[in-house]
């Protein structure tokens, strides 16, 4: 005979708790564009941003009296938020980030109603703004990139090229280098000209290295600026729900 389950013996439910898996985050890309090649291409496309731009904004300006102006100005917009997605893809490209979950500020556009409905939200639309802003900032940044990398670069092949050249100018028309360069020989009088050359290459390495540096440097720097201004802000996230499971009970019989 068998008794009936016991109430009191029958332990209580026991309470879990679990909490939502993080999203899982894309993992990082290979670079797919070289520094150098970002800050050499960033001027020539900064000058023509620059020149498209200012272009554009002028002619609308002028022409808003025959109602030309406003649609010529949202096509200008339109364009400058096109080149902030392709502004925004070699940024990506340069840090080696995955493009999977942040969209790059674009101009809305209105899914519904007609020509000057979409143009007004064009117009209206903050996002296109910071799509001119982007595209005058290029040409600037460019510039000043630019300047550096070639700077720096030829500085450190023409310390690197010394030994190549004092040969080639002292065994053909003989000519020393370091003739006209007095401090240098007499801050180091017991050296040889042959010697200081190779002196020089070896500091020209040592520049090419910081070189090397400074344009990665520069090139993040760039990109993260470029990826500030085209993805839209967005709030803190909350945090992940805390979710609550009851284990069922486990039956219990008393043997009589």
């Amino acid at each position: 005979m068998h008794a009936q389950p016991a109430a009191d013996s029958a332990p209580r439910p026991e309470k879990t708790e679990r909490t939502a898996k993080p999203a899982k985050t894309a993992k990082p890309a290979k670079p797919s564009l070289t520094p150098g090649a970002y800050i050499l291409i960033s001027f020539p496309l900064g000058i023509l941003y620059f020149v498209f731009i200012i272009a554009g904004f002028l002619l609308s300006v002028g022409l808003i009296p025959v109602f030309v102006g406003l649609p010529l100005l949202a096509g200008v917009l339109a364009a400058a938020g096109g080149i902030a997605s392709f502004e925004r893809s070699l940024a990506l490209g340069v840090l080696g980030r995955a493009d999977a979950e942040e969209e790059p500020a674009a101009p809305r556009t209105a899914a519904q109603g007609g020509f000057f409905r979409r143009m007004l939200t064009v117009i209206a639309d903050p996002a296109s703004y910071l799509s001119i802003a982007l595209c005058l900032l290029k040409f600037p940044v460019g510039l000043i990139n630019f300047a550096i990398t070639v700077a720096f670069v030829s500085a450190s092949l023409g310390l690197i090229a010394t030994p190549a050249v004092y040969l080639a100018l002292e065994r053909t028309i003989g000519f020393d280098i370091f003739t006209v360069t007095d401090w240098l020989a007499d801050a180091a009088p017991q050296f040889t000209s042959l010697q200081l050359s190779f002196a020089c290459s070896a500091v020209g390495f040592v520049l090419l290295f910081i070189s090397l540096s400074l344009i990665r440097s520069l090139a993040s720097f760039t990109a993260q600026l470029t990826l500030a201004i085209t993805t839209p802000a967005r709030s803190a996230a909350p945090p992940p729900p805390r979710m609550e499971t009851y284990a069922p009970p486990s039956k219990t019989y008393a043997d009589s």
